[in-house]
């Protein structure tokens, strides 16, 4: 469930990242301490939009947005957003894939609050 409270980072922190302008990067797996829905994702690059995905598949395939869409968070040049998205915990996983423009990297923290 969504907590309106600050940030409490709840698993450990992953790096997603991908090497090729328009090529998914690699697959992470997110855990948590206790059950928790939201994710503190931040995008370190100064230059690209990161688009990720998150998905409780093994298979998730993160892509760059067309007009038809596309189900990824959108996270700015250097910025950062929480989100709400699949349960992970202690024995669920969850997946997240990293696409962007250019090269990218992103940190997720798996976590409850804002």
């Amino acid at each position: 469930m969504a907590n309106n409270i600050a940030f409490q980072p709840m698993g450990p922190c992953v790096l997603v990242n991908n090497t090729s302008a328009n090529t998914a990067g690699n697959t992470v797996t997110l855990t948590a301490v206790s059950p928790v829905q939201q994710y503190y994702i931040i995008n370190q690059d100064l230059t690209n939009v990161a688009f990720v995905a998150i998905s409780s598949s093994a298979n998730v395939t993160a892509s760059v947005p067309t007009a038809a869409g596309a189900n990824v968070i959108s996270i700015p040049p250097f910025g950062y957003q929480t989100v709400t998205s699949v349960q992970c915990g202690p024995t669920k996983n969850v997946y997240a894939q990293l696409i962007s423009t250019g090269t990218a990297s992103c940190y997720i923290t798996p976590g409850e609050g804002l």
